[in-house]
């Protein structure tokens, strides 16, 4: 195995344990008071705005972070797994197609905050979610993905 899958793999397991840990409040607190105190819910308070409104309720409980912040931590979790599969099998994306996708996503999600926060449209947290999940994995290709360098060493 290649120095950087292992790296990859590392990365990919340790997002795995903090998106689940996002999710532990929903079978952990039956109800906002339990779910306000939790110590997941206080580590994840310095990322999130965790507004219940903008949350999946899960029951009688959310989870410890909005539905935007699910998307992009499932998607950065799932672009890790991805890149792993792509750095052991040796599939790299065109890094142009990875920049565009990064840049139109972040300036979706820039414009659909900016409306909601001038209340032109009140978006759904499934939207939120989705836009986060394609920002996260976009983020995580972009990141990795580097241009190859030629024999000459330019």
């Amino acid at each position: 195995m290649k120095d950087s899958s292992i790296i990859i793999l590392i990365l990919a397991v340790a997002m795995s344990v903090i998106t689940i840990l996002a999710f532990l409040p929903v079978w952990q607190h039956d109800n906002m008071a339990d779910w306000a105190g939790s110590w997941i819910v206080s580590f994840f308070r310095d990322v999130c705005h965790q507004q219940p409104d903008r949350m999946f309720e899960l029951g009688n409980s959310f989870p410890a972070i909005c539905s935007r912040c699910t998307g992009i931590y499932t998607g950065i979790t799932l672009g890790l797994w991805a890149s792993f599969v792509g750095v052991v099998y040796s599939v790299q994306l065109p890094r142009a197609a990875v920049i565009s996708v990064t840049i139109s996503t972040t300036l979706i999600i820039g414009i659909d905050v900016l409306a909601q926060w001038i209340n032109l449209w009140e978006g759904s947290n499934l939207q939120r979610s989705v836009l986060g999940l394609i920002w996260g994995m976009a983020i995580v290709s972009i990141v990795l993905t580097s241009k190859k360098i030629s024999k000459n060493g330019t």
